[in-house]
């Protein structure tokens, strides 16, 4: 297999040369995803106050877990686990090649490498497509306050494209609207937070993200009944009117769900169980924030950006409207969005832009009252 050097983020990475190879598999479009990842890295090690042992599982080229180690000083030791013997001997090249001390590869299968259990403190997650085969034999890998930071590419999955394979895999139904890229997410969330009780643990969302092709979450584990409890709890279902936007969330998993809109009697979409708790602690989003300032990624500023619009929407609770969307079915002209953000916080409700799709704001105005200010501004 053909190689090449690269410089990414804070570390040198030898990679195939053609990025898409059968050997071992390198994405460089997932830069962002992995310069954003390690500033959770780093904001973890500063929520933790402790060094962290990484484990990078389907690690590939290894590059998130050198990257990890090469740019937070906060690394006791990173450990790399994949079976794919050609996979072992990049890892073993680009941790030569940055000088990592300690650290180790295990060229076996994931699975077979969990069931041992070694107590890490961030437990990377990045296989190719969907995660959820990992999810239950990574918890044993886990101990109490640490984090797993998952990454899924099987979007059309969990945003409803495949719902057949979303109820298989996530044990969820997805909805393919607007919105699916965030109940995507939350699916997600949801599917952890239920294997994580089955360890007696729970979970704490610091940072999730939809981009492209792929969704990342980091969440912190707590172990302990009671938190497995308070987690099983946030889990709940979305529903959606088709015909006016009308939507809402419902909490808790045995409870009746109505039919039909509350707002005009079209009958409702609903999309669940699926996590309807927060998605970010926003002290550890404006950690990550002020670590982007110190450090000099390719896309400093594209990430900046998106962690202000996170930072920003982190503070509202679940679901957005498209403003785009609903103007075409009000046969409305849109209006700028900061207008239409301002107006809403000088009505008394709170607004801000989401990062999940443009056009898009996240409020804790109903679909009517949103609908009645854009009439008003068209």
């Amino acid at each position: 297999m053909r190689t090449r050097t690269i410089k990414e983020g804070g570390a040198k990475l030898v990679v195939p040369a053609q990025p898409r190879t059968h050997d071992v598999f390198f994405n460089p479009e997932m830069e962002l995803c992995r310069d954003v990842t390690s500033l959770a890295v780093g904001a973890f090690q500063k929520r933790a106050r402790r060094k962290l042992a990484v484990c990078d599982a389907l690690a590939g080229t290894g590059a998130r877990g050198v990257r990890y180690a090469a740019e937070n000083p906060g690394i006791a030791r990173v450990d790399f686990v994949d079976l794919n013997p050609i996979a072992c001997g990049l890892i073993r090249r680009n941790a030569a090649l940055n000088k990592l001390h300690p650290w180790k590869v295990y060229c076996t299968d994931f699975r077979i490498f969990a069931s041992e259990g070694r107590g890490y403190d961030w437990l990377e997650l990045d296989p190719f497509g969907s995660p959820a085969p990992y999810l239950h034999d990574g918890m044993f890998l886990l101990r109490d306050r640490s984090a797993i930071s998952v990454t899924a590419t099987d979007t059309a999955v969990l945003c409803g494209a495949r719902a057949a394979a979303c109820l298989k895999n996530y044990r969820a139904v997805p909805v393919n609207n607007e919105c699916c890229h965030e109940t995507g997410v939350r699916i997600l969330l949801a599917t952890i937070a239920a294997h994580a009780a089955e360890f007696n643990c729970g979970i704490i969302p610091l940072f999730s993200l939809s981009r492209a092709h792929y969704f990342k979450t980091v969440v912190e584990i707590g172990q302990g009944a009671e938190a497995a409890g308070q987690s099983m709890a946030e889990l709940g279902w979305a529903l959606f009117c088709p015909a006016c936007g009308h939507r809402f969330i419902i909490k808790g998993l045995a409870v009746p769900l109505p039919a039909s809109c509350e707002e005009c009697g079209t009958k409702l979409k609903i999309a669940g169980p699926l996590w309807v708790g927060p998605l970010w602690d926003r002290r550890f989003v404006k950690s990550m924030a002020a670590l982007n300032e110190k450090r000099d990624y390719g896309q400093k500023k594209a990430i900046e950006k998106l962690l202000t619009t996170i930072y920003g929407e982190a503070a509202l609770g679940p679901l957005f409207f498209d403003v785009h969307r609903l103007c075409s079915q009000l046969k409305a002209t849109p209006p700028r969005l900061d207008d239409l953000v301002a107006g809403l916080r000088k009505k008394g409700f709170k607004a801000a832009r989401t990062h999940f799709r443009e056009n898009s704001i996240r409020t804790n105005a109903r679909a009517a009252d949103l609908a009645k200010l854009i009439r008003l501004r068209s």
